[in-house]
């Protein structure tokens, strides 16, 4: 039971860090204009 739950932990910090790799790219799109 606790090693699903840690694992549902790695998989949710993943899609964090490509959520937050695509805003940082958004933002420097705007920047860019």
């Amino acid at each position: 039971m606790l090693h699903r739950c840690f694992t549902i932990l790695i998989m949710a910090k993943g899609m964090l860090e490509d959520l937050v790799t695509v805003i940082q790219l958004r933002l420097l799109d705007l920047k860019g204009d």
